[in-house]
Formats: structure tokens, sequence, C-alpha cells
């Protein structure tokens, strides 16, 4: 049946009378299925385990392949913030007609704006390209923010195919960017943020800025004009979401129509360069969202601008092209080959990755130095029940481990390719001192029984942190959840099965596909915080339009 039920609005908190009304409002389309416990107790759920944990973690997710729009929000954050914030958007340019309210699949968010236009949207009668990030929205949302404390972290991605045509062939996928925040207190930077846009699948190539562009405008023309013969600033009628545009810039390899050539993978030294020119300008990356949906992807970096200006950090750029043969791991910077043999080194020892080695060929050009022969995922697993490219475990600690052990700490992934491709990219900054290794988390969504799995050095021998895990989990995916070591990839410390973090293939509703479940997101980032970890990048892995998300934890002790 429909849900004639109004929506609900909720004020301030949720009465009696709201509780039912909302129950009633449910319908059947947010059914206990889809989040593994009955919808009406999840706000209850989440409010016991706040209480118990904490409310440290702001999650927000954009769902603008969706009618309405909506820009949803779980964490413990006061209604008249985000209402607030609503009224803020409400004088930007497509969005006057924001409002929140609550409707039958808003169950695992505390918040729900309506109506918001935060990309181009689905563009069918335009040459506009489609669900191209609003620049200039997206940096008023930052900054009002961290006015309010809230510092972001990390940009997660989650989504995957929507629907297949009778061969096979993706036809629609879903791609759904998450916001994850932390309370920051700390001096480190100001409240302003930059933000930049690729858009690669465009002729001409851009680099979209938002944000306080100012003196980078030239900086920037003349830092990228080495490697992009005819890069200059100029925007056109498609760039009103912007303050500069960067016009034929090439930062990846583009549409490849007539080589074998791998499509849209990231050209190191040209991210490098553009990085470092951000950098040296008093801006650091703290996030790397991924923007898309119909066969298009927008990578985009988020950059905060520092307190004070110093001597920028040194970085370090790296890319996974898994689907390839063979497999590689290309690094560009100024320690690029330090970075490879030490990750050479480390990866020796990881089984089916003995042959490694240090070696460009001629599809290289674009990067400092190249790790061979490397087995990061699970490859295309053609003949066995694995999940295809699903991040190996094993592989992926012995990397972070070698990157730990040369300074390098994870900033931020951006997520490059187009529908069918995956290039899971890492930007790390040099640290001094000695630095931990960093923790990784994946989420299997669109396999039954879905799974979450973690491993870290420091992570098994954390036996609570396993039984807190458990018990949110339980708590907001249903009690079916089980702790256990995954059959397919022994070297995750723990996996836990039956979870539900997204909407999953949403096959029998009306429900989004792999759209992200806040209340499950938010109690499984605040529990890791609690044992002394905090995110730093979500690299996205997958391939033919399924996504695998991860998570990179950096240690940052516990308070």
């Amino acid at each position: 049946g429909g849900s004639s039920a109004a929506p609900v609005r909720i004020a301030g908190s949720l009465g009696r009378q709201g509780k039912a009304t909302f129950a009633a409002a449910m319908g059947c389309c947010g059914s206990a299925s889809t989040y593994g416990i009955d919808p009406a107790t999840t706000r209850d759920k989440i409010q016991q385990f706040r209480q118990r944990s904490g409310g440290d973690v702001l999650v927000m997710a954009i769902k603008d392949q969706n009618v309405p729009g909506k820009l949803c929000f779980a964490g413990a954050v006061e209604e008249s913030l985000v209402q607030e914030l609503a009224e803020k958007l409400r004088a930007e340019p497509h969005n006057e007609k924001v409002e929140m309210k609550l409707d039958s699949y808003d169950a695992m968010y505390d918040f729900v704006m309506h109506n918001t236009s935060l990309t181009s949207g689905h563009s069918t009668f335009s040459l506009a390209k489609a669900y191209f990030p609003r620049g200039r929205t997206m940096v008023k949302i930052l900054d009002f923010l961290a006015e309010k404390g809230w510092g972001l972290a990390a940009t997660p991605n989650f989504g995957g195919v929507e629907s297949r045509d009778d061969k096979g062939n993706v036809t629609s996928c879903v791609d759904w960017p998450v916001f994850v925040f932390y309370k920051d207190t700390s001096q480190t930077y100001t409240a302003k943020h930059l933000f930049l846009a690729i858009k690669d699948s465009n002729i001409p190539g851009k680099l979209c800025a938002a944000g306080p562009v100012d003196s980078l405008e030239g900086e920037m023309t003349q830092a990228l004009g080495p490697f992009m013969s005819d890069v200059k600033s100029e925007k056109d009628s498609y760039d009103e979401d912007y303050d500069v545009v960067w016009r034929n810039t090439s930062l990846t390899t583009g549409m490849q129509a007539l080589s074998l050539g791998k499509k849209y993978f990231p050209k190191g030294k040209n991210n490098i360069a553009m990085l470092q020119c951000a950098y040296k300008a008093g801006w650091r990356c703290v996030a790397a969202p991924n923007f898309g949906g119909k066969g298009d992807s927008w990578p985009c970096y988020i950059f905060r601008q520092v307190a004070e200006l110093s001597e920028p950090p040194e970085l370090l750029f790296a890319s996974i092209k898994d689907s390839n043969i063979p497999g590689k791991l290309c690094f560009s910077g100024p320690s690029a080959q330090i970075a490879t043999d030490a990750t050479v080194a480390a990866l020796k020892d990881v089984p089916d990755n003995a042959g490694v080695k240090s070696e460009k060929d001629s599809y290289d050009e674009d990067h400092d130095s190249v790790v061979r022969d490397v087995k990061i995922t699970t490859g295309m697993a053609a003949f066995s029940l694995k999940l295809a490219y699903f991040p190996r475990c094993d592989s992926m600690l012995a990397y972070l481990r070698a990157m730990a052990g040369c300074g390098y700490q994870v900033v931020c992934c951006p997520n490059f390719g187009g529908m069918l491709d995956s290039w899971p990219t890492f930007v790390f900054e040099k640290r001094a001192g000695e630095l931990k290794p960093n923790a990784f988390l994946a989420v299997k969504d669109d396999n039954i029984p879905g799974k979450l799995c973690l491993g870290g050095d420091g992570i098994a021998g954390d036996s609570a942190l396993g039984g807190e895990l458990l018990q949110a989990l339980q708590e907001l995916c249903g009690p079916k959840v089980q702790q256990g070591s995954d059959s397919y990839d022994s070297s995750f410390a723990f996996a836990y099965k039956h979870t539900k973090i997204t909407s999953g293939h949403a096959t029998f509703t009306f429900a989004k596909c792999y759209f992200p479940h806040g209340f499950v997101v938010e109690a499984v980032l605040q529990v890791m915080l609690k044992h002394g970890w905090k995110v730093a990048g979500g690299p996205n892995f997958g391939d033919n339009g399924s996504q695998w998300p991860g998570m990179i934890f950096e240690p940052v002790g516990t308070a």
C-alpha cells in the first residue's frame, strides 16, 4: 500500500504522537527487511547508543539522484543547527524550496532537508553534465559546519549498479557521496574551504574551483602549464556554480577512445603539481568526494585553509590499477621511488605478490614510479564465489604499513574512473616522527549476507573494540549480525555478517539502492573513535559498476 499519511514534521524531539504518525507514515516501503530492525525504533536505538558511546561524529549524505533531492544528517546535532543551514541554503540558487521533513525513507537519519539541489541533477535535456557538484553551495555547507565546530575528515563513497540490461551490461549506476565530520576543537585550520572538481570527460577538460581562490588563479595556471600546454582560467555558461575554472586541463587519461590505455586513470604527476600549488597557498587536503551517477564520475578535492602559513608537507600520490594486466600501483611525488621500493619490500611476503617489482612501461609516463604485478584486490575472481576486485586486507595493510614506515599518512582518497572502472587513489602527507600503521575497513553490501570487514595492526588485539562494534551492529542492523572470520579473507581481524550498512540492492522496494544508513555508519565510526581510530580517507574499490566502499583509519590515540 502507498503511504497515505502526510510526511511527518519532526519538531525538536518526537513526542508520543510524533512517533505513532512516523510509524504509520513508514507504510510498507521502509520495511524491517531494509534495515534488519523495525524502522520506527531507529531513533530510540541511536539515542541509547549515543548515551553509551558518545556523539562526536556527524554523517552527512547527499541524495541528489532522487526526487526530491535530499541532504541527510546523522549525528548528535541540534535541530536548530540544521534549520540554520537550511535557511542559508534557501538563499542559494536552485535551493529556494529546501525544507526540513522526514519521510518513510529517512528512518536512518536525524534530520533531512528535502528539495535540495547540490549537483546539476540528471540534465536530461541539456548538454550540461549530469550530477556535477555545485561547488559554491558545497563550500557554504562546509564552511558553516566548520564554524559550528564540525571538521570534515573523510568522504567515503557509497553506490553501485542500479540496473543492467538482459545481457548483463550496466545501464545505470547510483553514487552517494558521504561526508564524515568529527567534533573539532583544534586551532589548526580556519573555517574556510576550497572545493576543486575535475571534469575530464568534458571537451575541454576543466578544473573547477569554488571558495576563496585569490592568487591561486594565476599560480595554478603556471603550475599546470608544463603538463598542459593551453591551460587558462576562463569560465563559460556551464560554470556558474564555480568561482574560477581552468580550461584545457588534463588530470586523467581521459576517454582513451583509440588506445589500449585505461580510461580516466589519474595522471600522478599532474595531480601532484596541482596539489602542491594549493598546499603552497596555505590549503590542506581534508577529503576527496566523488560525485556522479548515470555513468559519469566527478572526482573532487576539498581543502581547508591552515590558520598559519607554514612550509607545506611533502606530498605523495598513489593509484591502484588492479583491473589491468599486470596489476600496478603507481606513485608520484618527490619520494615516489622510496615509496615504491618500500611497498615492493612489504608486498613480497604477501601471498600472490611474490613477483612484485619496481618497473615502468610506456603506459606509465604520467607517474614517477610503479610497483608492477601487485595483487591488492581479489582481481577478476572469474571462477570463484569471491567478489571481483574486493580489496585484500593483507595486501592493503602491507602497503599502508610500508607508507607509515616511510612517514606518510593518508589525508584523502579521491576516486577516479568512469561508470565501470574504479581506480582507488591515495594522497599522503609526509609527517615528522614515527607513524603507526593505519587500519582498513571494507563494506560488502551487494553481497548476501552483507558484511563489514576490519583489519589492521592493533585491531585484532582489541577485543573490546570487536565486542562494542558487534553490540552496535546488532542494535542497529538486527540480532542476526554475527562476528566471525571472513571465510574468503582471513587476514581481516574482524568480520561481521548480516550487516545492513546500506539499503542494499533494494529489489522489491522503491528505496534507492545502496544508500547508506546514516545511524549505522555513525555508530561504527563513533566506536572506532572511542578506541583511538579516526577515518582519514575513503577509497572505493570495485569494477564494472559494483562498488566496495572502504575506509582508512589513522591512529589518533584515545582521549
